[in-house]
């Protein structure tokens, strides 16, 4: 064996246990959450968390709660650690895309069972049953993010839980960024259904609203089903929030922009 020919197949051996250079490198869990969450919703941006949501007190009928987790790797371990609720209340991992879709979704259940979801964004929803009899407890659920680095963030997040109100985008006036993506979420327990409407709409269009979009969804069946998809100046119909839990989601392309959109609800 020559001695040029050696070298190459070391350092072929070096790639192969090490990996190229240049590559990315996975990157491990944390041993234990870092952070402690106790709100009904809102957003999660870390790389995990112990969730524990009224886990030694009861929680009322009909509640509803979205987290909005964001980690910085893109594969998300979830396990309930444990949990008072009762059989007709659950707990939904839902992946979220960077095209601004939820995705792939799994319900958790059973105390220790692991939950993986291959996105570093992920909506956690909360649906308690109207008639909890005996009275329902709270859980505690845990997350660890872990793999690659992520390539896709939301650049901006609201919670809304206010019975009613407003919101202006970009809050200041002036034009939306380029390459901005943005998730409003919605959460009400009780009744009435909350409506929303949109009164101003000012993105770039085309006849696909493929390049900068709004995107609405309705917690409907178990799931988050689309109920339009507009950009331009296009007013889309109100619609009402049947079960209490919808989301908003902005996105923006590399160029041309607006002044972005009014929406309110009540």
């Amino acid at each position: 064996m020559s001695p040029s020919f050696t070298l190459v197949y070391i350092l072929a051996c070096v790639a192969a246990v090490f990996g190229a250079p240049g590559t990315k490198q996975a990157f491990p869990e944390d041993p234990e959450p870092i952070n402690t969450v106790t709100e009904c919703g809102g957003l999660i941006d870390t790389s995990s968390a112990a969730l524990d949501f009224l886990v030694s007190g009861s929680i009322p009928a009909g509640t509803r709660c979205l987290w909005t987790v964001q980690a910085p790797y893109d594969h998300q371990r979830f396990i309930l650690t444990s949990s008072g609720l009762g059989n007709t209340s659950s707990i939904y991992l839902t992946a979220y895309s960077s095209n601004a879709e939820p995705g792939i979704q799994q319900r958790v259940t059973t105390i220790g069972q692991n939950h993986t979801i291959v996105s570093n964004v992920v909506l956690v929803t909360l649906i308690v049953s109207e008639n909890q009899i005996p009275i329902q407890q709270g859980f505690s659920l845990h997350f660890f993010s872990s793999g690659d680095a992520a390539t896709t963030t939301l650049a901006g997040h609201a919670s809304i839980t206010a019975a009613n109100g407003s919101f202006t985008y970009p809050a200041g006036g002036g034009q939306y960024p380029n390459d901005d993506h943005r998730l409003f979420t919605f959460a009400r327990s009780g009744t009435p259904a909350p409506t929303i409407r949109f009164t101003r709409v000012d993105l770039e269009s085309d006849s696909e609203c493929s390049y900068d979009f709004i995107r609405t969804y309705v917690w409907f069946d178990n799931l988050y089903l689309q109920v339009a998809r507009f950009c331009g100046s296009t007013i889309p119909p109100s619609f009402t929030i049947p079960d209490g839990l919808a989301l908003l989601a902005f996105g923006s392309d590399s160029s041309v922009t607006g002044s972005g959109f009014t929406f309110e609800w009540e």
